[in-house]
């Protein structure tokens, strides 16, 4: 039976495993900016997590089966009362069992609790397929981001 713990950001250190295989999932699959799937760790990850939290929060919801970590939700709120669904990641053996929703619904629930005056999140080139799961949590596409690689000082 799976089991939903939630948690602040002190609770980071939980969710490591399952961080690293969706980095090496989005090595595979990134279409572009490969490199920054290679190359980033848990730990610089994080840290911009944090940035991002800054003067707000960070909230964890993580799906564990019989004490293993399956599946997770890694949320935001800054200042500026953007939500954001910064990490989410289930086991692919995982998939289709209702975790994802979950993880989702009680994420959501959780920025709206903040007064999250949006809630968004990005999905990485080459793992469009993710796109129908969010559409039917009621995401929709809202604008396309381009960027150059590179650090612009």
């Amino acid at each position: 039976m799976v089991f939903f713990r939630e948690g602040d950001g002190s609770e980071l250190q939980a969710i490591a495993g399952l961080w690293e295989d969706l980095r090496s999932m989005l090595a595979d699959v990134a279409t572009t900016f490969q490199h920054h799937y290679v190359d980033v760790t848990f730990d610089n990850r994080m840290e911009v997590v944090r940035k991002r939290a800054a003067g707000g929060s960070i909230w964890i919801v993580l799906a564990e089966d019989d004490g293993e970590a399956v599946g997770y939700c890694l949320s935001t709120i800054g200042e500026d009362r953007v939500g954001w669904l910064d990490s989410f990641y289930v086991h692919p053996e995982r998939r289709r069992e209702g975790i994802g929703g979950e993880l989702l619904t009680r994420s959501i629930g959780w920025l709206r609790a903040q007064d999250a005056r949006a809630i968004r999140l990005t999905v990485t080139p080459g793992n469009e397929s993710v796109m129908s799961f969010y559409r039917s949590q009621g995401f929709e596409l809202r604008k396309y981001l381009l960027e150059l690689d590179g650090k612009f000082e």
